[in-house]
């Protein structure tokens, strides 16, 4: 192997292990966050471990607004990055049919345990799905904007909560709207060895 070879292998093995961050950005949020907050708990009084819950109170009372330009850039970064890994294909039977000055109500089935695919495929960054679909607004559990590690991304991703009011003022405002009827709770209906597509 020559050194040409070597620092080729470096760079992309740097790239990839990136890409896996950016994808992770997805999975991990959640799982990161409750584990960074325990183990702060258990460190206080700590300066590191007050520092940590003080920046997550802030960022929970931190006004939802528009990204900054570098998290614009990580966004679509981690969207591509997260389509990549996950071998996102979309099938559209007649792209022509679902037209730009239309509002649509997209039902997603089934819903996960970890939903990837919905920040991941319905935002701006996804150059996958129809021009009418792309700038789509998602619509999630007001769970998500209680947690800090998602209440600013998801919010930039173009996800609002699924509450009565919100939906009606999407589709008032003319905004397409993504949500998944069963939602959590009909994880616990699945069956356990199916696997199958998701279905718009």
């Amino acid at each position: 192997m020559t050194d040409l070879q070597v620092v080729l292998s470096c760079k992309e093995l740097l790239l990839e292990g990136i890409r896996m961050l950016a994808v992770s950005f997805w999975v991990g949020q959640i799982i990161g966050q409750t584990i960074g907050t325990i183990v702060a708990l258990y460190f206080l009084p700590n300066l590191l471990a007050v520092s940590f819950l003080a920046f997550q109170i802030l960022n929970v009372l931190w006004p939802l607004g528009k990204a900054p330009m570098l998290m614009e850039r990580f966004l679509n970064f981690s969207v591509q990055s997260a389509m990549q890994y996950f071998s996102l294909k979309v099938i559209c039977e007649d792209y022509d049919a679902i037209k730009p000055d239309q509002t649509y109500v997209v039902g997603l089935e089934p819903h996960s345990a970890l939903p990837t695919a919905l920040p991941m495929m319905f935002n701006k960054y996804c150059q996958a799905l129809p021009q009418a679909l792309q700038d789509v607004k998602v619509l999630a559990t007001s769970t998500v904007f209680y947690l800090p590690a998602t209440r600013h991304p998801w919010y930039w991703l173009g996800i609002r909560s699924i509450d009565r009011d919100t939906f009606h003022s999407l589709l008032a405002a003319q905004n397409s709207v993504v949500l998944v009827p069963g939602g959590v709770s009909e994880c616990m209906l699945m069956e356990k060895d199916g696997c199958g597509p998701a279905l718009l």
